[in-house]
């Protein structure tokens, strides 16, 4: 149950993939404000590992940061289930499918504070090129690298990973497949 107490509400901006809202609140310390936030459909993140144990990442240019990033393959679940969301971001951005799925328990709220946002973490194992015609993506993706756990540490060490969302799914996997300690 929140302690917040919303007064009013309206939507400043929408789009396929966004809506932005500002709602007037009460604080639960009493005090009003003006709270900005935004909602997204919700996203499916797989952490594909090939039979020599290494993860497959995905570089992108990001508009926001203006730099190349390393992600893991991932995608919206657009009102989808979420395991046919995660096949289609596997193969639109890899060419792979794969022959088994988890899903990790649970889910991440990876911007809290500012979104009505969730995401889901698959493992994906038995990893195949995918035959025939592939999906266009819509992400700007710039390369496709097959890492080892030991040099994915380092990345993340390191800061050469530095989406959010990947870092915490590949957190998670890692201490699910026993690869982090």
């Amino acid at each position: 149950m929140s302690n917040w107490k919303r007064l009013a509400s309206k939507i400043v901006y929408q789009n396929d993939w966004k809506t932005v809202h500002e709602d007037e609140v009460i604080r639960p310390d009493g005090r009003s404000t003006v709270y900005a936030w935004f909602e997204t459909p919700p996203a499916v993140l797989v952490v594909a590992v090939n039979d020599n144990d290494e993860v497959c990442l995905v570089q992108q240019e990001r508009y926001t940061t203006g730099n190349l990033s390393w992600e893991l393959p991932a995608g919206n679940i657009d009102g989808a289930d979420e395991l046919p969301a995660a096949k289609r971001g596997l193969a639109e951005e890899t060419h792979l499918h794969a022959d088994h799925w988890e899903r990790l328990p649970g889910e991440m709220h990876p911007f809290i504070g500012t979104a009505a946002s969730r995401s889901i973490i698959f493992i994906a194992t038995g990893l195949h090129q995918v035959r025939g015609e592939v999906p266009q993506s819509e992400e700007t993706i710039t390369a496709v690298r097959w890492v080892g756990w030991r040099e994915l540490k380092e990345m993340l060490k390191t800061a050469v990973i530095t989406d959010g969302q990947s870092i915490s799914a590949l957190a998670l996997a890692g201490l699910h497949l026993g690869q982090i300690k």
